[in-house]
C-alpha cells in the first residue's frame, strides 16, 4: 500500500496544471473572501471566521468535483487502471490508495482557502486575543471542528464522483455528473425552501451542498457542538462509505483484461 500511495503521489507530481489549478483555485478565492470581509472583523469579532461569504460554496464544490473527475477519470483515458491490473496490483490497493490521494489533494487546497481567509481576517489579532485562555481554547476548537466538518463535505465529493468513475469510465462523463449532482442538489434545496416542502427539506438537509450552503451563508460558532452540526460529519463520512463501497465493488467487477475506454 505504501509504494502504491508514493506511486500515486508521484503522478500527481507529473500533473502540475491539475495540483496547481487546485492550489491556486482554493488560495485565490480563500484571498478573494477574506479581503472581501476583512472590515467586518472588528464588529463580529473572530465569529465571522465561521461563515464564508455564500458564493463560495458553489465553486469549491465543482472545483472539487471537476479535479476528482479529470484525475481519477483520466486513468481510464491513460490506460492507467488496465496496467495496474496487468501488472498485479491489489485491486483494493490501487483503488484506495487512488481515492485517498485525491482526498488528500482536496484537503490541502481547502486547507490553503481556509488560511487565507482566516489570515486576511486576523489583521488585528488583539481583537481575538483579549479574552481568557480558555475562550481562546475553545474558539480554536470550534473553528477546527468547523472547518473539519466542512472539509468533510468536499470530500464526499470526491468519493462520489470516484465511484462514478469506475462506473462511466470516461473522463469528461465523469466530470459532467459530478457537476450535474450539485446543481440537483442545489435545485432540490431551492424547491424546498421556495414550497416549505417539509420531507423535501428532510431528504436535502444532509446533502453536502446544503450543508456547505448553510455552514458559508452565515456564522455556526454556537451550533458547531450542537447535535445538528455533528450530524452534518455524520451524514458526510456516511456518504464517504457508501460510495467508496460501491465505486469498489463495480471495480472488483472488472475483468482482468480491462481495456481503458
Amino acid at each position: 500500500m505504501k509504494s502504491i500511495f508514493r506511486a500515486e503521489f508521484y503522478k500527481l507530481g507529473t500533473q502540475p496544471v491539475l495540483w496547481l489549478f487546485v492550489a491556486l483555485f482554493f488560495l485565490g478565492t480563500g484571498n478573494y473572501y477574506g479581503l472581501y470581509g476583512a472590515e467586518v472583523f472588528g464588529l463580529y469579532r473572530g465569529l465571522v471566521l465561521f461563515g464564508l461569504p455564500s458564493l463560495a460554496w458553489l465553486p469549491w464544490c465543482f472545483v472539487t468535483a471537476i479535479a476528482a473527475g479529470l484525475s481519477i477519470g483520466g486513468d481510464f483515458s491513460t490506460g492507467t487502471v488496465k496496467n495496474a491490473l496487468t501488472a498485479g496490483i491489489a485491486r483494493r490497493d490501487y483503488y484506495f490508495a487512488r481515492l485517498g490521494v485525491q482526498m488528500l489533494l482536496t484537503a490541502f487546497g481547502f486547507g490553503l482557502g481556509q488560511l487565507a481567509y482566516i489570515v486576511c481576517h486576523v489583521v488585528r489579532p488583539w481583537h481575538l486575543w483579549e479574552d481568557s485562555g480558555r475562550e481562546i481554547q475553545m474558539f480554536g476548537a470550534k473553528l477546527a471542528l468547523y472547518i473539519l466538518v466542512s472539509l468533510l463535505q468536499l470530500i464526499a465529493y470526491v468519493s462520489v464522483v470516484n465511484a462514478v468513475c469506475y462506473y462511466v469510465k470516461r473522463q469528461v462523463a465523469a466530470m459532467v455528473t459530478g457537476m450535474v449532482l450539485i446543481y440537483m442538489e442545489t435545485i432540490l434545496r431551492q424547491l424546498a425552501e421556495s414550497g416549505n416542502l417539509e420531507t423535501l427539506q428532510q431528504i436535502t438537509r444532509y446533502l453536502p451542498a446544503r450543508i456547505l450552503y448553510d455552514l458559508f451563508s452565515s456564522a455556526a460558532y454556537d451550533r458547531v457542538l450542537t447535535a445538528d452540526f455533528l450530524g452534518y460529519g455524520i451524514s458526510a463520512l456516511a456518504i464517504i462509505a457508501a460510495s467508496s463501497i460501491a465505486g469498489y465493488v463495480k471495480f472488483e467487477s472488472f475483468p482482468g483484461e480491462i481495456c481503458s475506454k
